[in-house]
């Protein structure tokens, strides 16, 4: 989870979302390119369902960033300051509402948004302590998920403690399921385990528990990468459309989430997907620093 006139008056919600919407920019400019490549052929794209779960109730004031990438190239951008104690259904309903009308995502259930299709990706960022879950839906199955870690503007370490005083909790899982398995690993633990209050040593307990708990045929698809404080898992080949799914949460007041799902995409076309990549790596930057500028919770333009 990156931007100098006069001083203005900072917005926290706006500060911490930047530094989710920075990590995703490494993430797309340097982590997941074999995965990006593919997004931007739209005459190729792939046509899925992609769907996010809200899971709990927010446990601190934050803000909640919902991207999706459709299989045209176009964007559905909203970002929402979600105040301490919003319940699972009601954020739910404040993300859909602020969903431009026309769009091709919808409630479902009590605490979903389904997006599409055409869907090929979902960038989700959260630092209101909530859990919440993506996954594949329907048609196309998943290739990619990716889980980063931030530290609200202002903090250099994990603070131990959520927004009541007690001891904070971190929470990821993923899964999917095969024709002869259901595959799922997860791990919740608090800050005491952890051995360290920095991203890196949060992300690294995240890893080591996941590790060990995937069968070993599927260990393989597991990365960490502390240079940008991500971990990636890639989907096998045999797993089922409709199955795979990644959660994540932190209770934690310094820190914050994101999620990255990206489904499968034949046919991709190396070089000009390469250029869009970068093309909206620039974009982006734009955005971020006109986030950081002017005080707003309308979705990017």
């Amino acid at each position: 989870m990156t931007s100098s006139p006069a001083p203005v008056a900072q917005n926290p919600g706006k500060q911490q979302m930047s530094a989710f919407i920075i990590h995703k920019l490494r993430f797309i400019g340097i982590g997941a390119l074999g995965a990006s490549l593919c997004i931007f052929s739209t005459q190729n794209a792939a046509y899925a369902d992609l769907k996010v779960s809200f899971d709990s109730a927010a446990t601190k004031d934050g803000t909640f960033s919902f991207n999706v990438r459709n299989a045209d190239g176009s964007w559905i951008r909203v970002v929402k300051n979600i105040p301490k104690g919003t319940s699972a259904q009601a954020k739910r309903d404040l993300i859909f509402a602020a969903i431009p009308a026309g769009s091709n995502c919808s409630v479902s259930g009590i605490f979903e948004i389904v997006c599409g299709p055409p869907v090929i990706g979902f960038a989700i960022g959260d630092s209101t302590g909530q859990m919440y879950t993506v996954k594949d839906f329907r048609q196309q199955k998943a290739k990619k998920v990716g889980q980063d870690g931030s530290l609200i503007s202002g903090a250099s370490s994990l603070a131990g403690l959520d927004s009541d005083g007690n001891e904070s909790i971190f929470a990821t899982s993923i899964g999917f399921s095969t024709l002869s398995q259901t595959v799922s690993a997860m791990t919740q633990f608090p800050f005491s385990q952890i051995g360290g209050s920095s991203i890196d040593s949060w992300l690294s307990k995240v890893f080591v528990d996941l590790e060990a708990q995937l069968p070993l045929p599927y260990q393989s698809g597991l990365f960490l990468d502390l240079d940008n404080d991500v971990i990636n898992y890639v989907f096998p080949e045999e797993a089922l459309a409709g199955t795979s799914f990644a959660s994540v949460q932190s209770t934690d007041v310094n820190a914050g989430t994101s999620l990255h799902i990206d489904v499968g995409v034949p046919g991709p076309t190396p070089v000009l997907g390469a250029a869009a990549a970068f093309g909206y790596t620039r974009r982006l930057k734009r955005r971020i620093k006109a986030a950081n500028n002017n005080v707003t919770t309308a979705p990017f333009a």
